[in-house]
């Protein structure tokens, strides 16, 4: 769901492609220390290269999952990371498939069982090309945790012959597959408050985690930090 914030970025000064490592300073010379990813790999610094910089800034917001967002500030404002102890956030495997018929199936299910949470036909939305047949299918919670750490190669095979199983029978050529892992994806247990906000370091969290996995809940919480860090 890119169009959203694409709008709302337009005429700021958007820096992209920034694997933050670090944060120094403090509350109103907050610098945002990060590698150059053409050069390494996040997190894994070459010998002899130095992280580059960002800042100074006044607040320092992380609109991250808490698993990523709280080696970022436990050194700095050391009441946060606590309170992320009990928000859980399962992963999911999606599959993009193309094919050059129609499948026998409604526009979207969800089955209740078998590897597949969620799978919808993406051509049928408007104004998609509706000569392509083209879905999205999303593995279960429990399915992504097992496959984790599967080549996307790996996952296509198994969602594919489940989506067949769901429409009875083998499903037309396939002219298109790819996969994607989104490792912190549906939150099953949210933190229960619109944000998280410490006034003396000048340093808060937002996502769709603290409210419920849905895409208002994002939307949300990032208004209330925002209102939390002007005020």
């Amino acid at each position: 769901m890119s169009a959203l914030p694409r709008a709302l970025a337009a005429g700021l000064d958007l820096r992209a492609a920034r694997h933050v490592g670090s944060l120094a300073g403090g509350p109103g010379a907050w610098r945002l220390r990060h590698w150059d990813a053409a050069l390494v790999r996040p997190g894994r610094p070459l010998p002899g290269i130095a992280p580059e910089e960002d800042g100074p800034f006044d607040a320092v917001a992380l609109a991250l999952p808490p698993a990523q967002a709280a080696p970022l500030v436990a050194a700095h404002a050391p009441g946060l990371p606590p309170r992320l102890a009990a928000v859980r956030i399962a992963p999911c495997w999606t599959v993009m498939l193309g094919f050059a018929a129609r499948l026998p199936l409604p526009d979207s299910l969800r089955p209740g069982t078998g590897p597949i949470g969620w799978a919808a036909r993406d051509s049928s939305k408007p104004g998609r090309d509706a000569g392509r047949e083209c879905w999205v299918v999303q593995a279960g919670p429990d399915w992504s945790r097992a496959w984790l750490e599967a080549a996307p190669a790996a996952v296509i095979p198994p969602l594919l012959q489940a989506l067949a199983d769901l429409a009875g029978g083998p499903l037309p050529a396939l002219d298109h597959a790819a996969a994607h892992r989104w490792r912190y994806s549906l939150v099953e247990a949210p933190l229960g408050q619109p944000c998280l906000w410490d006034p003396a370091s000048r340093l808060g969290l937002a996502g769709d985690w603290c409210l419920g996995g849905r895409a208002e809940a994002a939307f949300d919480s990032g208004e209330a930090l925002a209102a939390a860090l002007l005020g």
